[in-house]
C-alpha cells in the first residue's frame, strides 16, 4: 500500500508511533460472545450481530422515505470518551460498501445527549447538516477511491445547508416543483408514481420535462453543494492507488484524536494528519460505524486508549 498524507498540500509518509503519547487501554469490545454488547446502539434499517468469528456484523436493510428506498445506517458505541483518545479496530466489508467512521462526535449543547433525539432513517443529513451535533468523518474500505476525505460535519452552518442539501432535486422533485409542474412532468414521463429505487428515479428525473423543469433548481443545489464540500473537507489523503484496493480484505484502522491534531492510519501507515483549528476542536466524544450501501460490514478487536496520567 502506498499511502501519503496531504497537509495541507504536501505528501509525506508517517509511521504509527510518530509523536504519539504513551497510551493505556480504557475500553475494548468483545465480539466473540453470542450477543451484541449492550453498549452498541444501531440507527436506521440495520441488523447487527456477533457472527461467531469475533466480529460485529452490520447488515444494512432499506426503508422507504418520500417514495424511494433509503439504505443508510450508523452503529454507535453509546459511551463517550473525554479528552485525547486512540481508537484501533479491524474492519472489512462487502464490495460496494460505503463505510464511514464517525469520531469526536459531540452534542453542541453540553446539556443535550447524543441520543436525546432520534435518527430512525440514518440519513446523511441527520449528521452532516445537524446543528445539534458536531463530528469528524472519514471514508473507509472503498476500493474505488484513491482520495479519502476527512470532514468536519454538523455544528454551525449556513441555513441553506439543512434546508436544501438533504433533498437533491432529482430525488425529491416534489420539494422543488409546483403541483402543476409535477403533473406535467409525470404525464410526459408516462408515470403515475415515481420509482422507489433512487437509480431508476434519477433516470426519470434527469430526462424530458423533469430535466427541463428541474434545471434551475439543480444549478442552485450544486452551488450550495460546492460551498459544503469546500467547507466540510478539512484534509484529504491522495494516493497513487486506493488505500483499500483489496476487496474484502481485513484492514487495521487507527485514529489518534489529539489536542492539536488528528491522525488516521491504515495498517500502520498515516494517511491523514490534520492540525486542529479553533476552540471547538477539543478531542473526544462518541464513535460510530456508518454505511450507506445495502451491504455488510464487519468490525473486530476494537480497543480504545487514552494517555497515561489523564
Amino acid at each position: 500500500m502506498k499511502a501519503f498524507l496531504l497537509f495541507p498540500m504536501m505528501m509525506l509518509p508517517l509511521t504509527l508511533n510518530a509523536a504519539s503519547p504513551e497510551w493505556k487501554l480504557v475500553y475494548e469490545s468483545d465480539f466473540t460472545r453470542a450477543d451484541v454488547p449492550a453498549d452498541w446502539r444501531p440507527e436506521g434499517p440495520v441488523k447487527i450481530r456477533c457472527n461467531g468469528k469475533g466480529e460485529l456484523e452490520v447488515k444494512n436493510g432499506s426503508v422507504e422515505r418520500d417514495g424511494f428506498q433509503s439504505q443508510g445506517s450508523c452503529v454507535w458505541l453509546a459511551r463517550p470518551f473525554e479528552g485525547e483518545v486512540r481508537i484501533t479496530f479491524n474492519s472489512r466489508a462487502d464490495p460496494g460498501s460505503r463505510v464511514i467512521l464517525f469520531f469526536d462526535a459531540q452534542p453542541t449543547d453540553p446539556a443535550t445527549g447524543l441520543f436525546d433525539w432520534e435518527r430512525p432513517l440514518s440519513l446523511y443529513g441527520d449528521y452532516a447538516y445537524e446543528t445539534r451535533l458536531r463530528l469528524f468523518s472519514i471514508g473507509l474500505l472503498r476500493s474505488d477511491q484513491a482520495s479519502l476525505n476527512l470532514r468536519r460535519l454538523g455544528g454551525e452552518m449556513p441555513e441553506t445547508w439543512p434546508r436544501y442539501m438533504p433533498y437533491h432535486p432529482t430525488l425529491f422533485p416534489g420539494r422543488y416543483l409546483t403541483p402543476a409542474e409535477m403533473e406535467v412532468a409525470m404525464k410526459a414521463a408516462g408515470l403515475q408514481v415515481l420509482p422507489t429505487d433512487y437509480r431508476e428515479r434519477r433516470a426519470v428525473t434527469l430526462a424530458g420535462e423533469f430535466e427541463r423543469l428541474l434545471r434551475p433548481h439543480l444549478t442552485g443545489w450544486e452551488a450550495i453543494n460546492r460551498s459544503f464540500q469546500e467547507t466540510s473537507i478539512v484534509a484529504r489523503a491522495i494516493n497513487e492507488e486506493p488505500v483499500f484496493r483489496e476487496v474484502e480484505r481485513t484492514y487495521r484502522i487507527t485514529v489518534e484524536s489529539l489536542r492539536e491534531r488528528v491522525r488516521i492510519f491504515v495498517d500502520g501507515v498515516c494517511i491523514i494528519d490534520f492540525k486542529r483549528q479553533g476552540e471547538g476542536e477539543r478531542p473526544g466524544g462518541y464513535l460510530g460505524f456508518r454505511n450507506f450501501a445495502p451491504t455488510k460490514a464487519y468490525y473486530s478487536e476494537l480497543r480504545i486508549y487514552q494517555p497515561r496520567g489523564d
